[in-house]
C-alpha cells in the first residue's frame, strides 16, 4: 500500500511540473510570436550590370530612427531591431546612387530588398605622373574614369614644335603645358589611332589603367583620348634635354645638360618667351657654349610671366625642354629704416615717424651705402585692411632722412598699420601697432634662482609684482604655464660665436601649469621638479647614429598676475636644463684630407657658467662611418679604429692628432668618462685617396659640399669641396648667390671630391650662399651652404644722461646725448629721441637695435633656381608644379640663448620651411642682473599664386568631413585657376577618398584669396598624403603643397 501511495504522489508532482512547463512554454510562444521590431536586409547592385556593389553606403531614416551601414563584399546589408512604421531608404557609391525609396517595416517581419543603383555621369581623367620621358624609356599615360564603353580610342600625333619656332609661331606657355587641341593643326603630323580595351575596373566599374603610348623617338607629341562623348588631350615630350636656370631679376643663367647623366650639352638653342595676358612674344634668344652655359642680361626685360624653351637637334630627333617662371622684381636701389617714437598707439593719438634712407651702389664689384640725392618722398599710412589713412610728401634732409607725423582718427580700425615710403619706383614698408589698450598698472619681475638646472633638480623662480609708483601688488592671483623644447645652451662657446647657429626649433610642447599668490611684499615663488633625464637628445644628432649625446632643454615660463579690480599683467622667462656639469667643443683642422695626412683636433670643455674645466679626463673615439639602409630608413654605422685618453689643461683645452689610412667618412667623437659618457660631441671629416674611387659611405643620391673654414676675412680664399654619390658623372653648377648672382663655375665630377678656391671679396660680406646643382636620373640634386665673411658693422654708441635723475611732475629735466664711434671717437650724427611712458613698452617692447639689422644684418638669397624637371610641367591629370612644398613647421626660428659678442652684436642664420605665411620674430633678452628687453619684427613668405591646405590634426576611421584649400593671388590682376586635390597612401592604398571631382576651377581676384572645398571620407587606416595643386589658366603661375594626414582606428 505504501509503495502505491508514493507512486501516486510522484505522478501528481510530475503532472504539476508538466502543467507549469506547458504554461511557460505557451507564454514563451506568445513572446516569440509577438515581437516589437522588424528586420530590413538586402543587396545593393548596379542597375546596368546587376553586379553587387561592395562598400556602398545605405541610409535608413524615419520614425525618429536614422541608421547607416555599408555593404559587404557581396553587396549585402542588414538593419536589425527596426521599429514598425514607414521609412525611406537610399544608397550611393562613388559613381552610383539611388534616390530615397519609401518602404514599410512591419513588426515581427523580415523585409528583403534589392536596391538597384543607377550610374552617375561618365567622367575621364588623365593621370600623367611625369611629362617628359627619356628617349630610352617607355611612355605611359594613365586613365581614370567611369563609362559604359569597354574600349578607349587613343590617338597620337607628333607636334613639330621646332618648325613652329622657326616660323615665329611659338605656342604660348599655357598651350605647351595644357591643351594639345589648341596647337595649330599645321604643325601636327598624321594621327596614329589605337583601340585599347579597358580591363582594370573595380566592382563599381571605375577604371584606372596605364597605357603605353607609341612614339617615334624624341619630340613633342599630342595624345588624345576618346571615350564615348568624352575627350581629353595632353602634350608630352620625349627628350634627353634638361635645363637649369638661375635669375636674380637682372641676369639669367642657363645650364643645359643630359636629363639622365647630367653631362653638359653645347649648342642648345634657347628662347625666352614673354607670356602675359594670353599673348606671347620672343624676348631673348641664344645658344649654350661648350660648357652648356648661356647668360642673358635682363636689365631691359619687363617683369612678368615667361617660358624658357630649349631645343637641340640630334640624329634621333629634336629634344625639347621648357621652364615656366615668373621674373623676379628688380633689385632695390635704396634701403630705408623706419623709426616711430613708440611701438603702440591708441586711436586718436599722434604718431611721430622718421625714415633713414641710403642708396646702395656697386663700386668695383663692391656694395657701398651712399647718401641719396635730394628728392621728395611720398609717404602713405594704411590700416590693416589696406585702406588709406593719410598721405603726404616729405623732403629729404642733408643727412638722408625724412620725418613727419600723422593724427589717427578716433574711429580707426585697430591692428597693424603700415608706413609706406616711395622713393623713385621703389616702395619700402615699416609699421606700428594700434590698439585700444590700457596701460598695465604694475610690472612683473621674474628671476630664476640659478642660471641653469640639472636633471632631477627643483626649479625655483622668484616673482615680484610692483606698481609703477613702487608699491607692492599684494594678494594677487598668479597663474603660470610651462612649455619645454630641446635647445642649444652653450654660454661662452666658441662654436656659437655671434649667434651663428642655425635657427631651428619650435616653441615646444606644454609641460605643466600651476597657481600661486603674492604675499604682502608682492612676491611669490614658482617651483617644479625636473625629470631625472631628458626624453630626447639634441636635434641634429640622429637617434639612429652611433652617438646620442644628451642635450639641453629650454623651459618657457609664461606668468599671468591678476590683482584686485581686474588688473592684470603678463611676463615670461626662459630657464635651462643641462645634462651635466660641462659641454665639449670639437674642432678639426680640416673638413677633408688625404689618406695618411695628419689631422689636428682641438677640444675644449666648458662649464655651463662659461668657466674652463681644468684637469678633466676625456675620451676620443675615432673611426669609419657609413650609412646602411634598414627597411625604408638610413642608419649611420660606426666602426672604431682608435681610442685616446685626454686631459684638459687649465683653460679646459686638449688636442691630439691622427693620420687616417682609409678613405671615406670618419667620425671624431670626444666624450666624458665614467658617469659623464652621455656628454660629448661628434664631428665628421672626409678622407680621400688620390686616384682611387671613393667608398660608397654616404647616402645614395646626395650631392654634398664642404668649406674648409666656418668664417672668412676679405682677401682670403675659400676652399670648397664638392662630392657626389656614385656614379660621380656629369658636372656640377656651382653658383655664388646672395642679393645677386655673383659668379658661377661648372665643375666636372669625378670619383673623388672636386675642389675649387674662391676669392672672398668685400661684396660677399656679411654672407653669401654657395649653391651646387647637378642633374641626375631626371632629378635636380642640390646642396647650399652659407659662406660667412667678417664685416663689423659701423656702429655708433649713443649715451644719454638725465639731470636731475629724480624729478617731480612739471619739473624740467635735462637730457644730454653723446654719439661716438665704436672706438669711442665722437662723431657728428643725426639723432631721433623719444621720451615715452615706460608702461607702453611692457605692452609692446621696441627694438632700437633693428637699425643694425637693416644696414648690416644677414643678407638673404634673392636668386631663384628653376629646373625643367618633368614634375614642373602641368597638364591634365595628376599635375605637379615646380616646387612641391611639403616640409612644414609651426615655427621657423627660436633661439633662446642668442649671445652677443663683446661688441654687443649678433648674427642669426634662419631657413624658412615650405609654409606660405607672414613670420613674426619676437626677441626677449635678459642680462645676468635681470635687465630685460623685447623686440619684434615681421617677414613675409609668399608667391604670386599660393595655395594653403587646411586640415585637422588627424581623422578617425569612418569620419567624413571637408578639406579646404585657400588660393591667394598676390599679382596685380585677377586669375582664373584650376585646383586639384590628390590623395595617396604613405604605404599602399590611400586611407582617404575624395567624394566628388578632384579638380575645381574658379576666379581669384588680385591681392585676394578664394577657398575650394572637397568632401572626404576616411575609410581605412594609416597616413594619407594630401597634395593640392593650383595653377593659373594661362599656366604662368603655379603652386603645390603636400600634407600628411593620419587616419586613426
Amino acid at each position: 500500500m505504501e509503495g502505491k501511495r508514493m507512486e501516486a504522489l510522484a505522478r501528481r508532482r510530475l503532472w504539476r511540473w508538466g502543467v507549469l512547463a506547458a504554461a511557460l512554454g505557451t507564454m514563451a510562444g506568445v513572446v516569440w510570436l509577438e515581437p516589437r521590431y522588424g528586420l530590413v536586409e538586402g543587396t545593393v547592385v548596379a542597375s546596368t550590370t546587376g553586379q553587387p556593389l561592395p562598400k556602398a553606403e545605405v541610409l535608413l531614416r524615419g520614425m525618429g530612427v536614422l541608421r547607416y551601414t555599408r555593404t559587404d563584399a557581396e553587396g549585402g546589408f542588414r538593419f536589425e531591431e527596426i521599429p514598425g512604421g514607414r521609412y525611406e531608404i537610399e544608397a550611393h557609391t562613388h559613381r552610383h546612387s539611388l534616390s530615397p525609396l519609401p518602404l514599410e517595416v512591419q513588426e515581427g517581419k523580415r523585409l528583403r530588398l534589392r536596391l538597384e543603383l543607377s550610374p552617375g555621369r561618365p567622367f575621364l581623367e588623365v593621370l600623367l605622373p611625369q611629362k617628359v620621358f627619356l628617349s630610352d624609356e617607355p611612355v605611359k599615360v594613365g586613365l581614370h574614369g567611369f563609362a559604359p564603353e569597354r574600349t578607349v580610342q587613343m590617338q597620337v600625333s607628333r607636334y613639330n614644335l621646332l618648325q613652329a619656332l622657326r616660323d615665329n609661331r611659338a605656342p604660348r606657355s599655357w598651350e605647351i603645358r595644357w591643351q594639345g587641341r589648341s596647337l595649330p593643326s599645321a604643325y601636327l603630323g598624321p594621327w596614329k589611332t589605337l583601340e585599347v580595351p579597358l580591363t582594370q575596373r573595380d566592382p563599381e566599374g571605375i577604371f584606372t589603367q596605364y597605357l603605353e603610348v607609341p612614339t617615334e623617338g624624341p619630340g613633342a607629341y599630342v595624345v588624345s583620348f576618346r571615350l564615348g562623348g568624352l575627350r581629353k588631350e595632353v602634350l608630352l615630350f620625349v627628350s634627353d634635354l634638361a635645363l637649369v636656370a638661375k635669375e636674380d631679376g637682372e641676369q639669367l643663367l642657363v645650364f643645359a645638360s643630359h636629363l639622365k647623366t647630367g653631362e653638359p650639352l653645347a649648342g642648345i638653342h634657347l628662347l625666352l618667351q614673354h607670356t602675359e595676358l594670353g599673348k606671347a612674344s620672343v624676348t631673348l634668344q641664344g645658344r649654350t657654349n661648350e660648357q652648356g652655359l648661356a647668360w642673358f642680361s635682363l636689365a631691359k626685360v619687363p617683369r612678368g610671366s615667361y617660358s624658357l624653351l630649349g631645343w637641340g637637334e640630334r640624329a634621333d630627333g629634336v629634344h625639347y625642354s621648357v621652364i615656366p617662371f615668373y621674373l623676379s622684381p628688380r633689385q632695390e636701389e635704396y634701403t630705408i629704416h623706419f623709426i616711430t617714437d613708440r611701438p603702440l598707439y591708441r586711436p586718436g593719438q599722434r604718431v611721430f615717424f622718421k625714415g633713414i634712407v641710403r642708396r646702395k651702389v656697386w663700386e668695383g664689384g663692391h656694395r657701398r651705402y651712399r647718401l641719396p640725392p635730394p628728392q621728395p618722398i611720398a609717404v602713405e599710412v594704411r590700416d590693416g585692411e589696406g585702406d588709406l589713412v593719410d598721405k603726404q610728401t616729405l623732403p629729404l634732409s642733408p643727412w638722408g632722412s625724412f620725418w613727419g607725423s600723422v593724427d589717427l582718427p578716433e574711429e580707426v580700425r585697430t591692428g597693424f598699420f603700415s608706413l609706406e615710403a616711395q622713393i623713385g619706383e621703389e616702395v619700402h614698408q615699416g609699421g606700428f601697432q594700434v590698439a585700444a589698450y590700457r596701460k598695465p598698472p604694475f610690472r612683473i619681475t621674474l628671476k630664476a634662482e640659478k642660471p641653469y638646472f640639472f636633471p632631477g633638480e627643483k626649479v625655483r623662480i622668484h616673482l615680484e609684482a610692483r606698481y609703477y609708483f613702487d608699491a607692492p601688488v599684494a594678494g594677487a592671483e598668479v597663474t603660470y604655464s610651462v612649455s619645454v623644447r630641446d635647445t642649444l645652451f652653450r654660454p661662452g662657446s666658441e662654436e656659437i660665436e655671434e649667434g651663428e647657429e642655425e635657427a631651428e626649433g619650435a616653441y615646444g610642447e606644454h609641460w605643466l601649469s600651476g597657481q600661486a599668490h603674492t604675499d604682502k611684499r608682492g612676491r611669490a615663488v614658482l617651483e617644479w621638479k625636473l625629470e631625472d633625464r631628458p626624453k630626447r637628445g639634441r636635434k641634429g644628432e640622429a637617434e639612429e647614429g652611433p652617438f646620442a649625446f644628451e642635450g639641453e632643454r629650454a623651459y618657457q615660463v609664461e606668468v599671468w598676475v591678476r590683482a584686485q579690480g581686474f588688473q592684470e599683467a603678463l611676463e615670461a622667462i626662459t630657464v635651462y636644463q643641462v645634462p651635466g656639469p660641462f659641454f665639449i667643443e670639437v674642432e678639426p683642422s680640416a673638413s677633408w684630407l688625404g689618406v695618411g695626412g695628419s689631422l689636428e683636433v682641438r677640444c675644449r670643455a666648458l662649464g655651463y657658467d662659461g668657466r674652463p674645466q681644468a684637469g678633466l679626463p676625456l675620451q676620443a673615439l675615432l673611426g669609419r662611418a657609413w650609412w646602411e639602409e634598414r627597411g625604408r630608413k638610413w642608419v649611420q654605422r660606426f666602426e672604431e679604429r682608435q681610442r685616446l685618453s685626454l686631459l684638459t689643461d687649465k683653460e679646459g683645452r686638449a688636442s691630439f692628432s691622427f693620420a687616417p689610412m682609409e678613405e671615406g667618412f670618419w667620425l671624431i667623437a670626444v666624450r666624458g668618462v665614467g658617469p659623464f659618457k652621455n656628454l660629448g660631441t661628434a664631428v665628421e671629416c672626409f678622407v680621400e685617396k688620390e686616384g682611387a674611387p671613393s667608398l660608397p659611405s654616404q647616402r645614395p643620391g646626395l650631392l654634398q659640399m664642404a668649406l674648409d673654414k666656418p668664417r672668412y676675412r676679405v682677401g682670403e680664399r675659400a676652399q670648397v669641396a664638392v662630392r657626389a654619390s656614385p656614379p660621380a658623372s656629369g658636372a656640377v653648377l656651382l653658383a655664388v648667390e646672395g642679393e645677386r648672382l655673383h659668379e658661377w663655375h661648372l665643375l666636372p665630377l669625378s670619383p673623388r671630391p672636386t675642389k675649387i678656391a674662391l676669392p672672398v671679396t668685400e661684396d660677399y660680406a656679411p654672407n653669401v650662399f654657395l649653391d651646387a646643382r647637378r642633374v641626375r636620373r631626371k632629378e635636380l640634386e642640390g646642396h647650399t651652404v652659407s659662406l660667412r665673411v667678417e664685416a663689423p658693422a659701423q656702429r655708433l654708441r649713443v649715451e644719454i644722461e638725465a639731470e636731475p635723475k629724480e624729478a617731480r611732475p612739471r619739473q624740467t629735466v635735462t637730457l644730454r646725448l653723446r654719439t661716438l664711434r665704436g672706438d669711442g671717437t665722437p662723431v657728428p650724427a643725426e639723432v631721433s629721441l623719444a621720451v615715452v611712458d615706460e608702461a607702453i613698452f611692457d605692452l609692446k617692447k621696441d627694438e632700437p637695435e633693428a637699425i643694425l639689422k637693416t644696414f648690416y644684418g644677414k643678407r638673404w638669397n634673392r636668386v631663384q633656381t628653376y629646373f625643367s624637371n618633368p614634375e614642373e610641367f602641368l597638364q591634365a591629370g595628376k599635375e605637379q608644379p615646380s616646387a612641391l612644398r611639403k616640409h612644414f613647421l609651426d615655427t621657423a626660428c627660436w633661439l633662446p640663448n642668442l649671445l652677443t659678442n663683446e661688441r654687443g652684436e649678433a648674427t642669426v642664420r634662419i631657413t624658412l620651411p615650405d609654409n606660405i605665411t607672414t613670420w613674426r620674430a619676437t626677441a626677449i633678452a635678459h642680462t645676468r642682473d635681470t635687465a630685460v628687453g623685447f623686440g619684434i619684427g615681421r617677414v613675409r613668405s609668399q608667391l604670386p599664386l599660393m595655395v594653403r591646405l587646411q586640415t585637422p590634426r588627424f581623422l578617425t576611421q569612418g569620419d567624413e568631413g571637408v578639406l579646404t584649400a585657400l588660393v591667394h593671388n598676390e599679382t596685380e590682376r585677377a586669375h582664373k585657376v584650376q585646383v586639384r586635390l590628390e590623395v595617396a597612401g604613405e604605404k599602399g592604398t590611400p586611407p582617404l577618398e575624395v567624394l566628388g571631382p578632384a579638380q575645381q576651377k574658379g576666379n581669384v581676384p588680385s591681392h585676394s584669396l578664394r577657398s575650394f572645398t572637397w568632401r572626404i571620407r576616411a575609410g581605412g587606416m594609416g597616413t594619407a598624403l594630401l597634395t593640392v595643386l593650383a595653377r593659373s589658366e594661362d599656366g604662368s603661375l603655379q603652386d603645390a603643397m603636400r600634407h600628411a594626414l593620419p587616419v586613426r582606428p
